[in-house]
């Protein structure tokens, strides 16, 4: 997932390039919030209940690729300012 590469590059990459893993980890976060609502916006044409809850269940995936993001951005512009 590049979340998870992101995320390792964040920590070991080249502090030259480090900025690539904030821009890797943005997409997937864009990528994710995307995925998200386009999801949300299906529900309400989706009859069968269990594969409705099932539906928002996986939503949580979005929300938790969403908040690795932004953890991966936070630290990358802490390592830029040093």
């Amino acid at each position: 997932m590049v979340v998870d590469l992101a995320e390792a590059l964040a920590v070991i990459g080249n502090r030259n390039v480090i900025s690539d893993a904030a821009a890797a980890a943005e997409c997937a976060r864009a990528a994710a919030s995307t995925a998200r609502v386009n999801v949300e916006i299906n529900l309400a044409a989706i009859s069968d209940e269990r594969a409705s809850l099932e539906m928002i269940a996986e939503t949580g995936k979005a929300d938790a690729i969403i908040r690795r993001a932004d953890q991966i951005t936070a630290t990358v512009r802490e390592q830029i300012r040093g």
